[in-house]
């Protein structure tokens, strides 16, 4: 059991640095030590538990380039405007805060329906699958009529699908995720912060947070179980398709959205098992390795609500570690460390071959940058996800 709450804390730790990282996604760790795992075969048991910690230790702290950075990742790229506009008037720490109340609040929800949760999940998705593909064509167009311009959308949805299709059906596939993703969200998330004005105003330090906040968690909740069903679509676009439900006040808004991230994590390890099919980087990452019993899968959750409580603790003592950081250290060089970081990564998993899907990828990343319809690029998922659903149509 020490063993395993030992795990757990490296993993916090090591998703608190891919979190204030930009562009350093939990897939990169996770794919980068799957190598070393084979090698050296420690026990499974601790690697879900590193994992988990990594994982939903991320989704915490990944808030925190995006609102004081101005460098989103896809999954928080909707938090950066009404944040900034917080950070921007001194209340960054507020804004921070109710993320992470967000995420602590849907962790709470997830353990309060988990038993309604497996039982109605297992029995009702065999019916939602044979309708998958109509359900994956609602929010392909959903994403395209949604953005600022449908022409810039739809030009990015059809390269991303393309890209998708050509790439999930070639060589080194348990890998190639790593220079899609990153090519798309974080190298054009990274060199748009490298040109950035990092001076911030001064953050106040006193203010409320009224107790009504924690409710909003729950829209976050059921847009993170949205994100972990569906195949393709993920936390971004799930929250999009929930923003009508959620509080119209910035300050509801930014909590609904700190539960997303989170909520999706935990039932994408639910769903490992339930639905028999990964819904994550890191659930990959555990089935490449083994099938998930059912009480792995418990021992998997308990290690990410462990893991969710210390990372909450331990974050309002990053916020002010990060704030620090922010004023004195020069963020340009460790960007361009981060970029340099990322094309070693790539290249030691999955060689020129990735190299060469990861320059495409950064192709469509920047369009969409951009063009401000990066929810679009999801369509490298959701276009080889129809193709794979397309006997629902019939």
């Amino acid at each position: 059991m020490i063993e395993a709450v030992l795990a757990v804390t490296l993993g916090v730790t090591a998703g608190i640095l891919t979190g204030l990282l930009p562009g350093i996604h939990p897939n990169t760790v996770v794919f980068t030590i799957i190598p070393f795992y084979f090698v050296y075969q420690p026990e499974f048991s601790l690697f879900m538990a590193f994992i988990s910690g990594l994982s939903i230790s991320h989704t915490i702290h990944d808030f925190l380039p995006a609102l004081f950075l101005k460098s989103p990742e896809a999954e928080s790229a909707l938090s950066s405007l009404p944040g900034i506009e917080m950070v921007e008037e001194g209340l960054g720490r507020k804004a921070f805060i109710l993320t992470v109340i967000g995420g602590l609040s849907s962790s709470l929800v997830f353990i309060i329906i988990l038993p309604l949760l497996f039982m109605i999940l297992k029995a009702f998705y065999p019916v939602l699958n044979r309708f998958m593909g109509f359900i994956l064509v609602f929010f392909l167009f959903f994403i395209i009529l949604d953005s600022r311009s449908t022409f810039n959308a739809l030009l990015i949805s059809a390269l991303s699908g393309l890209l998708g299709l050509s790439v999930l059906s070639g060589p080194r596939q348990q890998f190639i995720l790593l220079p899609v993703f990153s090519g798309l969200f974080a190298v054009p998330a990274i060199s748009y912060s490298l040109f950035q004005d990092f001076e911030i105003p001064r953050q106040e330090k006193n203010f409320r947070i009224a107790s009504s906040r924690i409710r909003e968690g729950l829209t976050g909740f059921f847009s993170g179980l949205l994100a972990g069903v569906i195949p393709g679509i993920g936390a971004a676009v799930s929250t999009t398709f929930l923003t009508p439900f959620m509080d119209s006040d910035r300050e509801g808004f930014l909590t609904g959205l700190g539960g997303v991230n989170t909520s999706d994590m935990l039932i994408s390890f639910l769903a490992l098992y339930l639905i028999g099919r990964p819904r994550s980087g890191s659930s990959v990452a555990l089935q490449m390795i083994s099938d998930v019993t059912i009480a792995e899968v418990f021992f998997l959750i308990g290690c990410s609500l462990v893991g969710a409580g210390l990372s909450g603790v331990v974050s309002l003592r990053i916020l002010d570690i990060f704030l620090k950081l922010v004023q004195k250290v020069n963020f340009r060089p460790l960007g361009l460390a981060v970029l340099a970081l990322i094309l070693s990564v790539v290249f030691y998993t999955t060689g020129f071959y990735g190299l060469a899907v990861l320059m495409t990828s950064c192709f469509i990343g920047f369009i969409s940058l951009l063009t401000e319809c990066r929810a679009s690029a999801m369509a490298v998922l959701i276009i080889p996800s129809l193709t794979y659903f397309s006997g629902s149509f019939i």
